[in-house]
């Protein structure tokens, strides 16, 4: 029987991020008594808006007591596609209302170049839409052992140079193709084509902290005092070790003098693979099998970069857009046409864009300003006022120590379960519905592990009210399959790949 104070359950939250919030919130509603350890200053994890950031002009020195020294600076600017569904109910629990909500409807492309094109992505041609409808029919089996790369380039209608769709998509996910398992992209893609024609580029008007994060956190403070259950934050609390005292766990951190010993209070570990694995040792080997199978999880860095352009740049839409096939897979957003701080308050009257690098492997260990110049000078091919003469400040973020974690093949069987020997674990990296690496999969996760601890040790309370994700059934998928994808293989190969192999010849 789990040990219980005042008729209230306990439970120990390590990590403050996104899924170790919601955790939280649906606990807290629960009436748990509930004790959060974060090791930053601050909530959010990679949502987290951050204060007191190294702001440079545009010599790259560093400069103080600007406009950009005293707006807090996201880590990337992030977007929530309408296949969100359980992020998007999430805001409405939090009080997010509609005006802090920017519903966008495009998704741009900026060619390299002084004359500012922007242009709508679309399909090279009919094989890369098809390629889709190919990938979400297919069986597990199918799909399991190839990159998404690798799927496209086995489509007997494809050759090498036919199909990429990088810039049409995968650019908004900060993924590349080479990197991402099919599986991954198939499941992403049944959730999204069912909306895929309306609005799906929502953005938040303001920094993520600010807008969501102090919103969720409010949120668990009041679910806690509502239930009769107990909040408790002990931020800048670094877990340092996992013990184990008998078979349940011992936790150590920062600013705490003796180990934290949970008996039989739940733990729930929400902090990045990367972190939790170091803390493997000899009897966590045995004792929780999970955290030694995230050996096989990979991380990338990826970059951000706030720049405050000293006027207004002409044609920047009010969607999002890419840097069409840029170095690093930049991807941007208009923040001064959607932040109370720039077109209400009017605290800065320039263009102020945030920039997102999906791929940045090569800038690892680089300083920040060589990190920072190599990005300009990227930029500037794109942007040609991207120089010390045209820009303010420049807030960048290497995000060197919050990686991104990697939808790699094979790694579905290493991912942990919401519930594992001794621990409960939540994160994005988690097994979960969403599947892919997202803000969408880390709330989920969070709603998935409350559950868990919900089944094992209050299971008469109601259940985790969590959202099934959008999608097709199996019946659809087999009419897909059977009506479209068969006789549009033939279709596509007659068309297409018949002829360039008579050219080869």
């Amino acid at each position: 029987m789990a040990k219980k104070t005042n008729n209230r359950q306990k439970v120990i939250i390590v990590g403050g991020g996104l899924a170790g919030l919601t955790a939280a919130l649906e606990l807290a509603e629960l009436g748990y008594d509930i004790t959060l350890y974060e090791s930053a200053n601050h909530l959010g994890g990679k949502a987290a808006s951050l204060k007191d950031n190294t702001v440079y002009d545009g010599d790259l020195k560093p400069v103080k007591n600007t406009i950009a020294n005293r707006v807090q600076s996201d880590h990337g600017y992030h977007i929530f596609p309408l296949w969100y569904v359980n992020m998007r109910q999430l805001w409405q629990r939090i009080g997010l209302t509609a005006d802090e909500v920017f519903e966008g409807g495009e998704y741009y492309g900026l060619q390299r170049g002084p004359a500012y094109q922007f242009t709508t992505p679309q399909p090279r041609n009919d094989r890369e839409l098809f390629s889709l409808l190919d990938l979400v029919t297919r069986e597990d089996d199918e799909v399991d052992d190839l990159t998404f790369r690798g799927f496209l380039y086995s489509r007997i209608y494809n050759d090498l140079d036919s199909v990429s769709l990088n810039q049409l998509f995968l650019n908004a996910l900060s993924i590349p193709e080479y990197d991402i398992s099919s599986r991954v992209v198939r499941n992403l893609f049944r959730q999204w084509m069912p909306v895929i024609k309306e609005k799906n580029w929502a953005g938040l008007k303001g920094p993520l902290g600010e807008v969501l994060i102090d919103k969720i956190h409010a949120a668990v403070v009041a679910a806690a005092k509502a239930s009769g259950g107990a909040f408790t934050l002990k931020t800048g609390h670094t877990l340092q070790r996992i013990a184990l005292d008998g078979d349940r766990p011992a936790l150590t951190f920062s600013k705490l003098k003796n180990p934290v010993k949970a008996g039989d209070t739940p733990v729930i570990l929400a902090i990045p693979p990367e972190v939790l694995r170091a803390m493997q040792t000899d009897e966590l080997y045995t004792a929780e099998p999970a955290i030694s199978k995230l050996n096989y999880l990979r991380s990338n860095q990826f970059g951000a970069l706030d720049i405050y352009f000293k006027s207004k740049l002409p044609k920047i839409p009010i969607d999002h857009f890419d840097l069409v096939d840029s170095r690093f897979n930049l991807s941007a957003f208009d923040i001064s046409q959607h932040w109370p701080v720039f077109t209400e308050k009017k605290k800065f009257d320039g263009t102020v864009l945030q920039f997102v690098a999906g791929s940045c492997k090569d800038l690892a260990g680089l300083s920040e300003q060589a990190f920072t110049r190599a990005m300009i000078n990227e930029i500037v091919h794109y942007i040609p006022a991207a120089t010390a003469k045209g820009i303010a400040y420049i807030v960048p973020h290497t995000n060197a120590t919050q990686p991104l974690f990697v939808n790699d093949v094979g790694t579905w069987d290493y991912r942990p379960e919401p519930r594992g020997n001794i621990f409960f674990f939540a994160g994005d990296y988690v097994r979960n519905d969403t599947d892919v690496a997202s803000m969408e999969g880390a709330v989920r996760s969070g709603m998935n592990v409350a559950e868990a601890v919900r089944t094992a040790h209050t299971p008469k309370t109601r259940p985790v009210q969590i959202l099934e994700p959008l999608g097709y059934t199996k019946a659809q998928l087999a009419v897909m399959r059977r009506t479209k994808v068969i006789p549009g293989r033939v279709k596509i190969f007659l068309e297409y790949r018949l002829k360039e192999l008579f050219d080869d010849l």
